[in-house]
């Protein structure tokens, strides 16, 4: 055989070998492809690779039927699921679970929502179809002003399942969004900067002025100035001030008066002069004939 067809052979085999591994791999089709997938499973590795998809170890991931996209009904926004993965650690007793998502939150315009929360679902179910492990988490997607697309991930960890004989081949990890809404909030619309409003001065148009001579007798007058009006404040302030001015002026002139009242010596009221009672009397001596 030639060394060319050697060549061949082993490129053949490498190839076959690659494309076996990439099959063994492989997302399964109810599982959002390359790149939105490439990103989840970047995210779930942490640098490590994870469990491929046909490790009895770990349960398979797939999207929710029709949980792929919040609100299903037409709204001023939108998120969608563009890529999950899993990853799992056997410690013995347990096994651990992580789940990443990575999806899309849009608006249909500029001035739609700043943010809405996403309810988002995770349920782990046995080879029965039972639910093990079932978490609710909201997904924040903010949109920042201008911008209509954006990306968003979530990581789910610690996510404890019992250990299994035979593994997790038959269980089934289901991700997607909660079809109820449950915990989803509001969406906050987006505020639109406003400047700031100057008041303006409000000012009395000038008194027309008299018609002016031409010729020699012309007269140059001066352009009168426009008088700022009064506001009705300014008019209080004032009216305040005169009443503390006269206040203030009574209040001196009280003083004075009492202190020149003061200085004046009062004069003492008379003394009627005290009856003087007459002394009684004797009665007058009769005479008697002897004497």
């Amino acid at each position: 055989m030639s060394i060319n067809h050697r060549a061949s052979a082993l490129l053949g085999v490498a190839a076959s070998v690659l494309g076996g591994a990439a099959f063994a791999v492989a997302a399964p089709a109810d599982v959002p492809s390359a790149p939105g997938a490439e990103q989840a499973t970047a995210l779930v590795s942490d640098g490590v690779q994870p469990k491929a998809e046909s490790d009895p170890t770990c349960p398979k991931i797939v999207v929710e039927p029709d949980g792929g996209v919040f609100p299903r009904r037409d709204d001023a926004y939108k998120a969608t699921v563009e890529g999950i993965a899993r990853d799992c650690a056997d410690l013995g007793a347990e096994t651990i679970l992580k789940v990443a998502v990575v999806g899309e939150g849009e608006r249909d315009s500029k001035d739609g929502p700043s943010w809405f929360n996403a309810p988002l679902r995770l349920a782990v179910k046995d080879a029965e179809g039972k639910p093990v492990e079932t978490r609710k988490m909201k997904v924040r997607v903010q949109l920042p002003t201008g911008v209509q697309k954006v990306s968003f991930n979530h990581l789910e960890e610690n996510v404890s399942l019992p250990p299994v004989e035979g593994g997790y081949a038959n269980w089934t990890v289901v991700v997607g969004f909660d079809p109820s809404g449950g915990g989803a909030e509001r969406p906050a619309k987006a505020v639109r900067r406003q400047a700031p409003r100057r008041a303006a001065a409000r000012v009395r148009a000038p008194a027309p002025l008299p018609p002016v001579a031409t010729g020699a007798a012309a007269v140059i007058r001066p352009a009168a100035e426009p008088v700022a009006s009064t506001t009705m404040f300014q008019k209080l302030a004032a009216d305040r001030t005169a009443r503390q001015i006269r206040a203030r002026e009574a209040q001196s002139q009280k003083a004075r008066q009492q202190q020149l009242a003061a200085r004046v010596p009062q004069a003492r009221p008379a003394v009627a002069p005290r009856p003087q009672s007459a002394s009684p009397q004797p009665p007058a001596r009769v005479r008697t004939a002897s004497e």
